[in-house]
């Protein structure tokens, strides 16, 4: 049997990762820029000197991550395509060709390419039950497939493999970020199906795993988030607020800037409302408008957020207040193509008037 030529050390000091572990390159360290530039010599050489060496495909495969996680989708759909197609050609039970089906699936889905998404997952899934069990990471894979039918497919079908997946990664991988994380979005799943018991259920139970083991985790205060939307939905209203507040202290103390944050802020003013506390409803919605023009503009979230500020200002007697809000919402949803919402703001700016 021929042996595969070894590529040098120098070449591989970027590109050579084992099963390309999950915080390879953290956008938020180091130069991204750099970076680039290094993974795109090593393929240079690779594809002079090693084009079907599996180097090769592990430099597009990482680059085309580095790309996916600078949002440069165009760029990272490129260097994933050619990653695939070196393993598919010369590697088609390698894992990383299973990782790097699954990231594609994820990417295409971001685009709006949903039936290129859903045959990703597909192609990914066998390849990975080839590893099984030496190796799990299937689970994220038939995961991601159950979120992707909640967006796209049915109910049914999504709560099944997410189902599947749970029950899988709490005999193989318990007490696992991912897990936690899973238990999360069926709880979301169950709240969208109004059955309310079974998303507390998951919740619940996925709140117990983060205060465990991961009590600084982002994921902990979108739970946190979640399980208040949820008592907020059914009229829990204390209770909302209690779930708030905790989330409310993990966002400002340690996510301050993040998107959720923001929709924290919103979703909190917006239980206020309904219990017509307006001081505190003025306070988080204000908060939240800010954290959306700061950095998140078009948000639609930002334009919604405006149009309950309206609310509150003419509930409170500042028509003034009132009328530049909706003003102000009226042109976020002008710009953002929402017809509709433009429609209701003008109708509102209207009343105002007369």
């Amino acid at each position: 049997m021929k042996k595969e030529p070894r590529i040098t050390p120098a070449v591989l000091k970027v590109s050579q990762q084992p099963n390309l572990p999950e915080t390879f390159f953290d956008v938020t360290k180091g130069n991204p820029k750099e970076t680039v530039i290094r993974y795109l010599k090593s393929i240079e050489i690779c594809t002079t000197h090693f084009p079907q060496s599996k180097e090769l495909a592990l430099c597009h495969h990482s680059l085309g991550r580095l790309y996916k996680d600078l949002q440069n989708l165009a760029q990272a759909e490129a260097q994933l395509m050619q990653a695939a197609q070196i393993y598919k050609d010369h590697y088609p039970l390698d894992l990383n060709f299973a990782k790097c089906q699954q990231m594609l699936g994820n990417l295409h889905w971001k685009m709006m390419r949903y039936t290129d998404s859903e045959v990703d997952y597909l192609r990914a899934l066998p390849i990975y039950l080839t590893h099984v069990p030496q190796d799990f990471s299937f689970i994220s894979c038939l995961f991601d497939l159950g979120c992707f039918y909640k967006k796209r497919k049915g109910n049914r079908q999504a709560e099944a493999l997410m189902l599947g997946a749970i029950q899988l990664y709490q005999v193989h991988m318990p007490d696992t970020l991912k897990l936690t994380k899973c238990l999360g979005k069926l709880g979301n799943l169950y709240c969208k199906m109004t059955r309310y018991k079974e998303s507390e259920a998951h919740y619940l139970q996925a709140l117990f795993i983060f205060f465990t083991h991961f009590p600084l985790s982002i994921n902990y205060a979108c739970c946190l988030r979640h399980l208040g939307d949820l008592y907020e939905e059914t009229k829990r209203y204390d209770e909302s607020e209690t779930q708030y507040l905790q989330a409310f202290s993990l966002f400002s103390t340690h996510f301050p800037h993040e998107l959720e944050f923001a929709k924290l802020c919103s979703n909190f003013a917006y239980l206020y409302m309904n219990i017509q506390h307006m001081k505190q409803a003025e306070t988080y919605i204000l908060q939240a408008c800010q954290l959306y023009q700061s950095h998140f503009p078009r948000h639609i979230y930002f334009a919604n957020s405006l149009w309950n500020l309206a609310r509150i200002y003419e509930d409170t007697g500042r028509q003034a207040k009132a009328i530049e809000s909706l003003q102000t919402a009226k042109q976020k949803y002008r710009e953002l193509g929402r017809v509709n919402d433009e429609w209701q703001c003008t109708q509102a700016l209207d009343r105002q008037s007369t």
